[in-house]
């Protein structure tokens, strides 16, 4: 991924937007990021769309009627993840205010939402504009009750493999929410171009020190679609979207998240 050039804002910028040290501070984090982490997605765009009328049944037959013959490609699954954010919610404001640069903090798993969860792994997921990557470190085993708190999390990072550069980030961070949904996976004839479609969003408030799961929220209704591809493909990506009868939504799971269990 391509750095962040601190020129990119003009020098009276810098001193006007009170948003500036977010960017240096992600580039800051992308430079580290970069030399430890275990794995690195390549830049692509994600484009979502938000359906909150529309049964999932008549999105699937716009799919298999698409020119591009979209088509199932993998099992549905149960996507859960913890999101973290500065005490302040700097990257929930980053996202809400429209920062061109931001960055989300999660720990994702598959499966069951509570209990042992073996295969855990730490997102951090930096956005430039439209265009996004991920950073992957692979946890240790997490377990998902009452005793989830910050210091429980704070030492599954310091367990893992995790530089200590990146380590004292992540132990500035709080817990905020919980998030587990059921994601469909569709893919284009020719490989390029994927689309996921998330299904009833529940939504956990987090503690930093013990936790219930009692405060929720639920999305019973509507789909969240999102269009997935690399960089290098986004010249067709208008034919594919241009055959969907709505428009690019702006929807953060996460920020939705906290706006309905009333966090922020």
């Amino acid at each position: 991924m391509g750095k962040w050039c601190f020129l990119e804002i003009p020098a009276w910028e810098r001193h006007v937007n009170p948003y500036f040290h977010r960017v240096l501070e992600i580039e800051k984090m992308n430079r580290k990021m970069s030399q430890n982490t275990e794995s690195i997605s390549n830049e692509r765009f994600e484009r979502k769309f938000y359906l909150p009328t529309l049964p999932f049944g008549a999105f699937e037959v716009m799919l298999k009627h698409h020119p591009m013959r979209f088509r199932e490609v993998y099992p549905q699954r149960y996507v859960n993840n913890i999101y973290l954010d500065t005490f302040d919610f700097e990257n929930y404001s980053d996202n809400v205010v429209g920062v061109s640069k931001r960055m989300k903090v999660r720990i994702r798993w598959y499966g069951v939402s509570k209990g042992a969860v073996l295969n855990p792994r730490l997102e951090l997921k930096i956005k430039k504009n439209m265009l996004g990557t991920k950073k992957i470190f692979q946890l240790n085993e997490l377990s998902i009750d009452e005793e989830l708190s910050k210091p429980s999390i704070t030492k599954l990072f310091e367990s893992s493999n995790i530089s200590h550069d990146v380590f004292l980030y992540l132990k500035s961070l709080d817990l905020v929410l919980m998030n587990g949904y059921t994601r469909k996976y569709f893919c284009s004839s020719d490989g390029k171009y994927r689309i996921t479609v998330d299904l009833g969003v529940d939504y956990y408030r987090l503690y930093q020190l013990r936790n219930s799961f009692l405060h929720k929220a639920t999305t019973k209704y509507g789909v969240i679609v999102e269009l997935k591809y690399d960089k290098d493909y986004d010249g067709h990506a208008k034919y594919i979207t241009c055959h969907f009868p709505f428009r690019v939504s702006k929807i953060s799971k996460y920020v939705e998240g906290v706006k309905k269990l009333g966090i922020c």
